[in-house]
């Protein structure tokens, strides 16, 4: 059984793209509710609170608490289903506690320790994945794995099975932190090891009897739907038919009816919490402002999503060094009572956070926010929560300056397309299969081999339409009479490695055009690029000696930013095949 992944080995065993299912994947048109691992009181039932709740309101993580921290004892209803697997401290003195906003775990300063919990996943497929956190003096560096359940938690603790880190050490106290993990891939459905490793770091702190301190929230993961669509929303003045400064969008702008279709998608002024003091639509940006008192509020705006599913959150906007805020980005199905729900938000709607600093100075800075899951078309709110002011700041007005918003439709995830009919007759909905071989990605240059299908009535190397949803099973030869060696199958459009396995199979989801990749040692030495999801960006065969061609620009990843580097860095070619993939932080 193959662990939950992000590096490219994962992406090669699976479908990335447009078009195809997993044959193991149902294939349904329902979607699943983002699931929160709440680590907080809240989170258990009522029988456990009263048989475990301290008067000082909380829950001491004495022997007994953690044998009866199981799934039992979580309240569905304010988390998704977890239990405590281990908690090993390396530390006599060191124990845990369970309070209203946060877990802290103790342990030891100098070995360091960790903490499992089984978590329940309840469906296949890709997933935004982030945790909660504080931070605090006696806290360090937190590295967060995640594999199937196994009996031994220690085993997960290795490279192969690590999904991110955060740095949890803060001179003073700082709640509610969001680390993003990215997107993650859940081959099936059922329970699954998350362990977080605390060690200390060169600002930790010592606490008594060599002690150090974990606080954790919750995990969360958000189900990504196939969408393939996009929204750009403008939130320059032209952009909802002004022609200068427009001040208080709450007189007049709170429907799309001012929308220039030509420069924007539709949005309108949702709301804003009492102590701001203004709102300012100009030329260049929107703007939010409180003067001095505090950089603790909200403001929301109303959006039109064209299409049910899951896209990728990108927001620009202007900052400085001094007076710009850094705040939470939450997204929540229309509601006309606005306030009400700012006072109830949760990680399941959050979709990232966003430095307010600027690092060199001012101007506009994209962010890749996060990713967000839309149930249906329609109207949504996005608020934006300030979280904290700009480490610049000596005085002045503490803003908001939003440019811009994308919606990046996801299209590389598994689509949750309709079931196929029990029987095997066509279907009116129907798309194209196209099947051949080539020496490279491109499928330019043929190979000579026989590629064979399950399709009645298939020609290689022709389109032909077949019912949605169809089963789909091909197989190229691992090697041809002239003796090229196949490599993967990859789709055509997305450019992205299905399998490396000479046997691809999937359902039928749209027009598909798949090439069995051979190498070809007469064309010589093949070097490969590849981004962190497994999309092929360069592919080149070079002679002995030759220079090697980088790509013009490393990639960028959501979550991730872009790549810092290639994951070997060769000058010049040699007589083996290279697949080189992108680094990030």
């Amino acid at each position: 059984m193959r662990r939950a992944r992000k590096t490219i080995s994962a992406v090669l065993a699976v479908a990335l793209f447009i078009g195809l299912i997993p044959s193991e994947v149902s294939a349904k048109s329902d979607t699943s509710p983002a699931l929160s691992y709440n680590f907080t009181v809240s989170a258990f039932n009522s029988s456990f609170v009263e048989a475990y709740l301290q008067e000082n309101g909380t829950i001491a993580m004495g022997s007994a608490v953690r044998t009866a921290m199981t799934y039992d004892a979580i309240n569905p209803n304010s988390s998704a289903l977890w239990e405590l697997d281990e908690y090993v401290t390396n530390n006599a003195s060191a124990k845990g506690t369970i309070a209203n906003d946060q877990m802290y775990l103790m342990g030891d300063y100098t070995e360091g320790f960790y903490a499992s919990f089984k978590i329940a996943v309840p469906k296949s497929g890709w997933y935004d994945a982030s945790t909660v956190y504080n931070k605090g003096r006696y806290s360090g560096d937190v590295n967060v794995y995640l594999g199937r359940a196994s009996e031994d938690a220690s085993s997960i603790i290795q490279g192969e099975n690590s999904i991110g880190s955060f740095d949890s050490y803060s001179l003073g106290t700082q709640y509610g932190l969001t680390c993003s993990f990215g997107k993650l891939y859940f081959e099936e459905p059922g329970e699954y090891l998350l362990v977080y490793v605390m060690n200390s770091n060169e600002s930790t702190e010592i606490y008594s009897s060599n002690r150090m301190y974990m606080y954790l929230q919750s995990f969360n993961l958000s189900f990504l739907q196939y969408s393939n669509d996009t929204a750009n929303y403008s939130f320059k003045s032209t952009a909802i038919g002004g022609t200068g400064a427009i001040y208080n969008l709450s007189e007049g702008y709170t429907d799309y009816s001012n929308i220039v279709p030509a420069l924007s998608d539709n949005w309108a002024y949702a709301g804003r919490s009492s102590n701001l003091s203004t709102d300012l639509n100009s030329a260049t940006k929107y703007t939010i402002v409180q003067h001095k008192t505090t950089q603790l509020y909200w403001a929301a705006l109303m959006i039109d999503v064209p299409k049910s599913g899951s896209y990728d959150v990108k927001l620009t906007t202007w900052q400085n060094d001094t007076t710009t805020i850094s705040y939470d980005v939450y997204i929540i199905p229309y509601t006309e009572d606005v306030t009400g729900a700012v006072s109830s938000l949760n990680a399941s709607s959050l979709v990232g956070s966003v430095d307010g600093d600027h690092p060199d100075g001012s101007g506009n800075i994209t962010h890749n926010v996060g990713a967000f899951t839309a149930e249906s078309e329609g109207d949504y709110i996005i608020i934006f929560k300030g979280t904290s002011a700009n480490s610049g700041y000596t005085s002045g007005s503490h803003c908001i300056y939003l440019v811009s918003l994308e919606l990046d439709g996801v299209t590389d995830y598994i689509a949750p397309l309709p079931a196929p009919p029990d029987n095997e007759e066509r279907t009116d909905n129907e798309h194209s299969v196209m099947i051949t071989a080539a020496n490279s990605s491109a499928g330019s240059i043929g190979v000579p081999v026989t590629i064979t299908t399950n399709l009645d009535g298939y020609t290689q190397g022709t389109a032909k339409d077949y019912g949605i949803g169809t089963n789909v099973i091909a197989t190229a030869p691992e090697e041809t009479e002239g003796g090229q060696r196949f490599k993967y199958w990859i789709h055509k459009g997305s450019n992205r490695v299905v399998t490396t396995d000479t046997q691809v199979t999937f359902n039928l989801g749209s027009n598909t055009t798949l090439i069995a990749v051979y190498s070809d040692s007469g064309e010589g030495t093949l070097i490969e690029f590849f981004d962190k999801n497994g999309k092929l960006i360069k592919s080149d065969y070079y002679g002995e000696g030759d220079t090697v061609n980088y790509p013009t620009e490393l990639p960028t990843a959501v979550g991730y930013g872009q790549a810092t580097g290639w994951s070997s860095n060769p000058v010049t070619a040699g007589v083996n095949n290279l697949a080189i993939v992108a680094v990030y932080n």
